[in-house]
């Protein structure tokens, strides 16, 4: 008799656990897919209001941190293109004034500065464009470069897009 108690009850443990992985496993539910991320985003022109930080040579050769509190970028269709090519002018704060020029390719804007008041060339940025539901621009993550030893200067800045 303990033998056919114990040939009957592995197969009922062995069912029970079966059972109790199966209400487990049943319980988890798969996770929700997120909507798809624009491949490409649309309608970048505009403005955009930004601030960041940078580190640049001194005026001493010292490599110093630079807040930038007031920047305004306009994007806008480099005139007459017929590609993805665009135009951005940028003011800041004592008069700063900058002028950049590149092509966009599905999220990412790539300029080089074609002017600048502080003439510190050459410069390089990169333009990360988040977008909304309809996969429109709203912000930006700009990436700045300038790697030359007496020019050096490295950027962050975030900007929004003004009025929708």
């Amino acid at each position: 008799m303990t033998n056919s108690k114990f040939y009957f009850s592995l197969p009922l443990y062995f069912l029970t656990v079966i059972l109790l992985a199966a209400l487990f496993l049943g319980s988890c539910q798969a996770p929700v897919p997120e909507a798809p991320a624009c491949d490409s985003v649309t309608d970048i022109e505009g403005v955009y209001n930004c601030q960041g930080q940078c580190v640049i040579t001194d005026s001493l050769g010292n490599k110093s941190l630079l807040t930038v509190s007031v920047e305004s970028d306009t994007i806008q269709r480099f005139k007459g293109a017929k590609e993805s090519l665009y135009q951005v002018n940028i003011g800041g704060a004592g008069g700063f004034h900058e002028i950049e020029i590149g092509p966009f390719n599905g999220q990412t804007l790539y300029t080089a500065t074609a002017n600048v008041t502080d003439n510190l060339y050459p410069v390089l940025e990169e333009y990360v464009f988040d977008s909304d539901a309809d996969c429109k621009a709203v912000s930006f993550i700009k990436t700045v470069r300038n790697p030359t030893p007496d020019n050096f200067k490295a950027c962050v800045i975030y900007c929004k897009k003004s009025g929708g």
